[in-house]
């Protein structure tokens, strides 16, 4: 439902920066995430047709059939979200890194989910080897690569203090804290819906009932 794209989109309108986004997917599903229907699609256009189109494009076809309407070193920012096998996410890495700025910052997806053949994980331990990283555990995992080689100074920072047990521990903690409540204020949003809901069916049962012993 483009949770993870339209938190890259909100950042870009509330810090009103120079930047164009694309959400590269088919849009029918795969075997982890579950297959679905064309209304997940719509939903999600017409979520950013009604917030973001001004800067924001969604491009319906696989990652592979996208790559070439991309220019190499183009893209400072790269998030991994697709099918997880390790050869899938190995693949999609390898295919999109010389379309990778020099400042270049890849995020994966699902990096501490280690069942149902996920294999995120084992290509962040290679990529560790490589480059500066640093892993967000809570929920199903997120990892922030530093593939470019003129890094950010606050990147940079983020990546040293992943070095440092006591940072990187007092970093998660904070960002789990605020996922914490972001997901707690989705269910209580969820939860008064719900009770709308059944607060107009209950007055409608009420008012067939009554309806009914009229007619009794």
């Amino acid at each position: 439902y483009g949770v993870s794209y339209f938190s890259f989109c909100q950042a870009v309108e509330r810090l009103a920066l120079d930047t164009r986004c694309y959400a590269i997917d088919t849009w029918k599903g795969d075997q982890h995430a579950g297959f679905y229907g064309e209304d997940v699609y719509q939903l999600v256009r017409n979520h950013n047709d009604s917030h973001y189109s001004a800067f924001s494009r969604l491009v319906r076809s696989t990652f592979d059939e996208a790559l070439d309407h991309f220019s190499d070193a183009s893209v400072d920012l790269l998030h991994i979200d697709g099918m997880h096998s390790f050869e899938a996410v190995s693949h999609d890495f390898e295919s999109w890194r010389r379309k990778l700025s020099d400042n270049a910052v890849v995020i994966f997806h699902d990096t501490n989910v280690r069942e149902r053949g996920f294999g995120v994980s084992r290509l962040l331990e290679d990529l560790k080897r490589q480059y500066p990283t640093f892993e967000f555990v809570h929920g199903h995992g997120l990892a922030v690569v530093g593939v470019g080689s003129a890094q950010e100074d606050l990147l940079r920072r983020l990546f040293e203090a992943g070095e440092q047990p006591a940072a990187c521990r007092a970093i998660r903690d904070v960002f789990a804290t605020l996922g914490r409540g972001c997901a707690d204020s989705f269910n209580v949003r969820r939860r008064d819906e719900n009770a709308k809901k059944l607060a107009a069916e209950l007055a409608d049962t009420k008012r067939k009932l009554a309806e009914a012993q009229t007619d009794i």
